[in-house]
């Protein structure tokens, strides 16, 4: 029953998770700041409704575990949308703008020290997008999983049966 409330919660929790993500691509200021603790707080709330999914008698533990399982299934779902995301904005983007919006004067002072500018574009490219889809992956699957056992453990300890 743990597994199945989990996977039920997650699959709730990964719908909410990717409407916060992409709300937070759209360019407003401090929204995409906004959206991203919200996606945490999703995994908080995804952990609850597995807690919520649990037949009485409920106990920490097992409200622990089905929250770590939603939160597991959310992170996965959202991280992979975060990295299809990563993917899409590294490729259009490119390293050419990212040297774009850097400030010439700032350019010049660099090569002034003798650091070559075009250092900085290494992670503009290809490798920019396999370590920021990894590091966005890994930070789903761990929140997630941490945050919705805290979740499922916080309903169980104020919904008592």
């Amino acid at each position: 029953m743990t597994l199945r409330a989990g996977i039920r919660a997650g699959l709730i929790g990964a719908a909410a998770a990717v409407v916060f993500i992409l709300l937070g691509q759209i360019g407003i200021p401090f929204l995409g700041c906004l959206c991203c603790g919200a996606t945490f707080l999703v995994y908080v709330g995804t952990g609850a409704l597995a807690g919520r999914f649990l037949p009485a008698p409920r106990t920490a533990g097992s409200a622990a575990g089905a929250g770590a399982v939603a939160g597991l299934v959310a992170g996965v779902i959202s991280g992979i949308a975060w990295a299809i995301i990563v993917a899409v904005q590294g490729t259009a983007g490119g390293a050419a703008n990212a040297l774009s919006m850097v400030d010439p004067e700032m350019l010049n002072q660099l090569r002034d020290m003798g650091i070559d500018p075009n250092s900085f574009t290494a992670l503009a490219g290809t490798g920019g997008v396999v370590v920021a889809s990894l590091g966005c992956c890994l930070t789903s699957l761990v929140g997630g999983a941490g945050l919705g056992a805290l979740g499922g453990v916080l309903y169980s300890a104020i919904k008592k049966d």
